[in-house]
């Protein structure tokens, strides 16, 4: 029998060059939209499901884009404060089977109406 253990230690985040482009529009219009590392977006601006381009996407081909909301928790999101055993606006999503070519030239929007 073999034993395999591991120590896992903090994510390391890496972006693909050219990194995938996700865009917000923003109700206000007070800030980009535009998602960058660091970025911070509120709740109350964010009213459409973001969009997502990434232009080295291969014609024909079929890829699955995933959300984590890595910055949530149960205790609240900063900065809109969550009252003490509610659960905070976390939001985790996946969608598969994403043309390519639709990646690679208007983008991949949700439809679903979910935001």
């Amino acid at each position: 029998m073999t034993t395999v253990s591991a120590i896992f230690t903090d994510p390391i985040y890496e972006a693909s060059d050219p990194t995938l482009e996700v865009t917000f529009a923003i109700m206000g219009g007070h800030y980009s939209g535009a998602v960058h590392p660091g970025c911070l977006f509120l709740q109350t601006d964010i009213s459409e499901p973001p969009v997502e381009r990434w232009k080295n996407a291969e014609i024909g081909g079929f890829y699955t884009l995933l959300m984590l909301d890595l910055d949530g928790n149960a205790l609240g999101s900063w900065p809109d404060p969550v009252a003490a055993g509610e659960n905070s606006p976390v939001r985790h999503w996946i969608v598969g089977n994403i043309p390519g070519d639709t990646l690679r030239t208007t983008g991949y929007e949700r439809t679903d109406g979910i935001c």
